[in-house]
């Protein structure tokens, strides 16, 4: 008896010990100023509430406020779940600006967010409402960031090396983003996985898309969909000899540290080292 006695315990099921695990990303509660909020004045910091503790590290380059004010923000806390943002300048006049928090901050247990947070507001008695959207491809693309930046007469092709863009935004889970309240104007929008954190880019470093077209948003037609991006990383190294091999008495084969192209343009030279002596070469194939 004793022995069916310890299965029938064996056999008992519990729950785990601490309830099931936590896969769900925070949710905002409520933020200060309301989102669409107009004739803000006086403001001295915008405060996010969470519903749950924020892993204050992952909050780390993930704040940002545009258009950006000359000497920047400090992030306080009031307790684990109340993020605040201390603004270090006064806003300007009538200007619709817009507080991101971005995908890599996560909670305590390490969910992140699914998708940035966006705060709009405006110092005036309307809100810019132009948008531009669509979607990123490519590998992990949760997190790439889009830059907006725009077009004048003095932006050059080397502004994403040289500048910070005026606009951010960052993709969520499926590769989509929204570009939201800008104002009416022209824009050029690159997306871009931002490795170093510099809101620039850098060679051989970030992996970037490039735009098809600029974007030119008005009254007539506030909002521009489906400005897709895919991501590549440029290649700035050129192929190297990797192998030089005699397959016959008329025949050499080279092979490259990455693949070439050939085209009727291309052209070999065999030296004979002792000699000096050069070889007439008859074709190119691959």
């Amino acid at each position: 008896m004793v022995p069916a006695l310890l299965l029938e315990r064996c056999a008992i099921r519990r729950a785990p010990p601490g309830g099931p695990v936590d896969r769900t990303p925070p949710q905002v509660l409520s933020t200060f100023p309301a989102a669409d909020s107009t004739n803000v004045h006086h403001l001295e910091y915008i405060e996010i509430r969470f519903d749950e503790p924020i892993d204050r590290a992952s909050v780390r380059n993930q704040v940002w406020l545009v258009p950006e004010t000359p000497h920047g923000f400090e992030i306080k806390w009031k307790g684990s779940k109340r993020m605040r943002v201390v603004l270090r300048d006064s806003l300007k006049q009538d200007r619709t600006y817009l507080l991101t928090v971005g995908t890599g901050v996560k909670d305590i247990r390490g969910n992140a967010l699914n998708n940035p947070i966006v705060v709009p507001f405006s110092t005036g008695p309307v809100i810019d409402r132009g948008e531009i959207s669509g979607v990123v491809q490519g590998e992990q693309v949760t997190g790439t960031y889009i830059y907006a930046y725009p077009l004048s007469d003095t932006l050059s092709a080397e502004a994403i090396f040289r500048y910070r863009p005026l606009y951010v935004t960052q993709v969520g889970k499926g590769g989509n983003f929204r570009l939201q309240y800008l104002k009416p104007g022209a824009y050029r929008v690159f997306a871009l996985q931002d490795q170093d954190g510099n809101r620039r880019y850098t060679l051989q470093t970030d992996q970037i898309g490039i735009p098809f077209r600029d974007v030119f948003l008005d009254a007539a037609h506030p909002t521009f969909r489906r400005l897709n991006f895919t991501l590549i990383r440029e290649d700035t190294t050129a192929p190297r000899i990797a192998r030089v091999q005699s397959r016959s008495a008329r025949r050499v084969e080279v092979q490259f540290t990455e693949s070439v192209r050939l085209t009727p343009a291309t052209t070999a030279i065999i030296q004979d080292s002792l000699t000096g002596a050069v070889l007439p070469v008859l074709a190119v194939a691959p």
